[in-house]
């Protein structure tokens, strides 16, 4: 039976330049995994992460994020979790854009038991199965981990040209991948909410502590995320300072 994804290999000329040299030394690319529109690796591409238990604020907001990088030409690139992520990957959608999906698991085997394929089916149904990319970095039949949910964000991270945190707690997985965002070089948008509360104290947390840049709800999104592309990033010495995960 043949099988369902396209398995990448680090050497194949498919394999996003992007992704090189951002494992750190000694350690070589990871074998990839991907099922759906494989151009979508060369997409350019803007990062959006958050809590799964959002507050309702941040969901709207995370949508309203999805619309504007993808009509903005823009593939959305998530983790694919519920909350944050799949709100910006909705709203993605719903602009008729680009998403990316990244996994932290593995592909089923079979066909019917994927989740990532059932997507993708339901996507067909609607004509959208071009604007869909799942891709993982673990072997099929891996099974989710929360290390594996923390590793996957090295990859969330590198296919995007930067990353926008909508809301974070003050430790967990968001806060992980905001640390991969620095120690990549990458420009880093944090939501900047009028208030503080429990659900968004990482939000502060990385705005004090970070070089992070503040986007605010006056915002003109589409200029800001825009900048995101042209915009060097802060120096890599003044981020993260006493940021935990």
């Amino acid at each position: 039976m043949s099988k369902h994804y396209t398995v990448i290999e680090p050497g194949a000329s498919r394999y996003p330049g992007r992704l090189k040299g951002i494992w750190g030394r000694g350690k070589s690319p990871p074998v990839l995994y991907a099922l759906g529109n494989l151009s979508l690796l060369e997409r350019p591409a803007i990062g959006i992460c958050g809590s799964r238990k959002a507050t309702a604020e941040a969901l709207s907001l995370a949508l309203e994020l999805g619309k504007v990088i993808a009509e903005g030409g823009r593939a959305v690139v998530t983790g694919f979790a519920r909350g944050i992520d799949r709100q910006a990957y909705n709203g993605a959608l719903q602009a008729g854009g680009d998403t990316i999906a990244v996994l932290s698991e593995g592909f089923s085997e079979r066909i019917g038991n994927c989740p990532a394929n059932r997507e993708l089916s339901h996507l067909r149904e609607q004509g959208l199965e071009d604007n869909f990319l799942a891709v993982s970095m673990f072997a099929p039949g891996a099974r989710w981990q929360a290390w594996r949910a923390m590793e996957r964000n090295q990859l969330v991270v590198g296919l995007a040209a930067s990353l926008v945190v909508v809301e974070a707690q003050e430790k967990g997985g968001t806060m992980d991948a905001a640390q991969k965002c620095i120690r990549q070089g990458k420009k880093l948008w944090v939501v900047d909410y009028p208030e503080t509360m429990a659900e968004r104290a990482g939000n502060a947390q990385l705005l004090k502590k970070s070089a992070a840049t503040p986007l605010n709800f006056a915002d003109n999104l589409e200029l800001t995320l825009t900048a995101a592309e042209t915009e060097p990033a802060g120096k890599t010495e003044q981020l993260a300072l006493g940021v935990e995960v």
